[in-house]
């Protein structure tokens, strides 16, 4: 046989592994439900069992799962001995009573000879797991969402003693979620009378344009900056902090643009505002724009201002009377 012709029935073996559906017999079928709570899970694990990690249907964070494994040593002294195996397009659906399973074989690798081995499987194609000499990162078999992770330990070499094939894997489960979390924002209008209509505004997060219809907002872990801008509000702005696979809430209430007056003077100080005495100045106070003459008096003294207010300010005025008290 000619050396192309080799490699071609090595490819033909290599293609017939991988691309068919295969029936198998498992001893045990290991179920562990996988959410996106950053906890890890210990299952354990014989040779020919199946882990079967069944996944949240609705997931925003979760891109692929963790497997720590503890090897047991006569494994890691039989190198080559036991494989882990991924398999796709598995029937029927996986169950603890069931052990009889056809399914797509899309990886399979024998563990290294040591007592420990990191896996970590993507759900995505386009995943930010990293990679790192530690950890084995598999490819991206996964082309659209799945509901489970079918992984099998398979013997794979003859003349193990006894022992070996009563060894037990360690197996922490654990997601690898993506760096991002959420923004719940909520924006309040001011009380306005039933006639009027809600008016518009603008917002922006970490100066870019944000719809409140997409909320909540799914934005990268960190500190951000909000600014809500708008004709008819006083323009706000706030800062949040975004944690991973959280969902920070974020309430916002939108202050009429009318000018606000915010007094502060000594006890029994009488207040007026164009010739009107204020009744009371311990909140602050709504003024129309346009210009205001303040009058403060306490005792014998007095003291008059002008204000000029304009719309989306907010002025405070603070009141002291000076006494000077010399000796000769």
């Amino acid at each position: 046989m000619k050396k192309k012709e080799i490699v071609f029935l090595i490819f033909i073996v290599h293609i017939s592994l991988f691309s068919f559906a295969e029936s198998f017999r498992v001893h045990k079928t290991v179920m562990l439900p996988v959410t996106e709570k950053n906890v890890s899970s210990p299952v354990q694990l014989e040779v020919n069992d199946v882990l079967v990690l069944t996944l949240p249907e609705k997931s925003l964070f979760l891109q692929g799962v963790e497997l720590e494994i503890k090897i047991p040593p006569v494994v890691a002294e039989f190198r080559d001995s036991i494989a882990y195996v991924l398999y796709t397009d598995i029937e029927p659906q996986p169950a603890a009573d069931i052990i009889d399973y056809s399914g797509k074989r899309v990886h399979i690798d024998t563990f290294p000879g040591r007592l420990g081995c990191n896996i970590k499987i993507p759900l995505v194609q386009n995943h930010t797991i990293r990679k790192n000499p530690y950890t084995i990162i598999l490819p991206a078999f996964f082309a659209e969402p799945v509901k489970t992770v079918f992984f099998r330990l398979q013997l794979v070499m003859k003349g193990v003693p006894q022992n070996l094939l009563n060894s037990v894997f360690t197996v922490d489960v654990k997601p690898v979620l993506t760096n991002k979390g959420l923004l719940d924002l909520h924006v309040l209008f001011p009380p306005e009378p039933k006639d009027s209509n809600k008016k518009d505004f603008l917002v922006y997060v970490d100066e870019s344009p944000v719809e409140l219809s997409r909320c909540p907002l799914l934005l990268e872990t960190g500190m951000h900056r909000l600014n809500i801008v708008s004709e008819h509000y006083r323009n706000e702005v706030r800062s949040f902090t975004i944690e991973q696979a959280k969902t920070a809430a974020l309430e916002v209430q939108l202050q009429d643009i009318v000018p606000l007056l915010s007094v502060s003077a000594p006890k029994n100080t009488r207040v007026f505002m164009d010739g009107t005495e204020l009744e009371d100045y311990s909140k602050p106070l709504v003024v129309e724009p346009g210009t205001h003459q303040l009058r403060f008096s306490l005792g014998d003294y007095e003291i008059v201002r002008v204000l000029e207010a304009e719309n989306g300010r907010t002025y405070k005025v603070s009141v002291s009377f000076d006494v000077s008290v010399t000796e000769e």
